[in-house]
């Protein structure tokens, strides 16, 4: 369904408030504000401990075991000031995603067959909203999303943040689609099947392609428990499959596309998996700093290693994913 305006929870405090602010925002510049993060995320590099070392933390478990694995600092330090702008960029209450003329045209010829098209994207920044590229034209486009965008009790920053996740989406003509509750395995297939169906009336379907599941993928230069419902679901289909990454220039946010992936040119769904897997890697390894921390909470958080990504309870359950 459409969604619905969400009012920003007010129990968080006023600096919070202040800065989450649509109304505040709009009066700040947004290439001010952009520049105030980023030299933010200089000045944490040098005075803040613990947030280095987080960023050590992912940079490693990021590049362990790739031709990057030496630029572990530099990409650390350069991991503080890019979470510092997306994060500005987040708050936005005008920052829409935009397609370049090629680009445009691209989705147009993926459409244009007649068959069904999976949008892959990945978690490196400003990805926030990067669905909203794809509803163009009066037609909206779907983002398979995990379950915190469907709470609607929870409140405090974390609220505020649910809640102008709802305004880009609601604003962008975005629709969203409940990812699977891997606890149970009957909702892997319930997800699956709602997927299947948009797919099959030709609805443009945005998936996240890194994300914790169940098949062991060769990715970033180690062994990574990665879903493969993106995959599944095109060999399935037949449908095109189109990975994107987000782009910045200066303050201002776009999306562009790789080349299209046809499953009909794959012997099997696993070998279609990999190769979406060796194009977000080749864009991970280009821009490492950009990629969301693997071992953030929902992630594979203490499991992702510069050896290997592993979250045991996702190894052993069976599943779609």
């Amino acid at each position: 369904q459409p969604l619905q305006r969400r009012p920003m929870p007010t129990d968080a405090s006023v600096p919070v408030r202040l800065a989450t602010s649509p109304q505040v925002r709009r009066f700040v510049p947004t290439r001010l504000s952009v520049g105030a993060a980023a030299a933010f995320g200089r000045l944490a590099w040098r005075t803040d401990p613990e947030r280095r070392e987080r960023a050590i933390r992912a940079a490693q478990a990021i590049l362990g075991g790739t031709s990057r694995e030496a630029d572990v600092e530099s990409v650390a330090r350069a991991r503080l000031v890019q979470a510092a702008v997306a994060a500005d960029l987040f708050w936005q209450p005008r920052q829409d995603f935009v397609l370049a003329d090629p680009d445009i045209e691209t989705l147009k010829m993926a459409r244009a067959g007649g068959r069904a098209v999976i949008v892959s994207m990945n978690h490196l920044h400003p990805f926030a909203g990067i669905a909203t590229a794809m509803a163009r034209d009066g037609r909206a486009a779907y983002l398979v999303s995990g379950g915190f965008l469907f709470d609607s009790e929870v409140g405090g920053v974390w609220g505020r943040r649910v809640a102008q996740m709802h305004e880009i989406h609601r604003r962008g003509n975005v629709r969203l689609v409940a990812a699977s509750d891997r606890s149970r395995v009957i909702e892997s297939y319930r997800a699956f099947g709602v997927m299947e169906a948009l797919v099959r009336r030709s609805e443009t379907l945005v998936i996240a392609f890194d994300v914790p599941g169940s098949v062991e993928t060769s990715f970033l230069g180690k062994p990574v428990m990665l879903a493969a419902g993106t995959s599944n679901l095109a060999f399935r289909t037949k449908a095109i499959v189109l990975p994107i990454r987000s782009r910045l220039q200066g303050h201002r946010v776009g999306a562009t596309f790789g080349e299209p992936i046809d499953p009909l040119i794959f012997a099997d769904a696993g070998a279609l998996h990999d190769a979406i897997a060796s194009v977000h890697e080749r864009w991970i390894l280009e821009t490492p700093e950009l990629l969301e921390d693997p071992r953030r909470a929902g992630a594979w958080e203490g499991g992702a290693t510069a050896a290997r990504w592993s979250r045991p309870a996702d190894a052993r359950r069976p599943g779609i994913s």
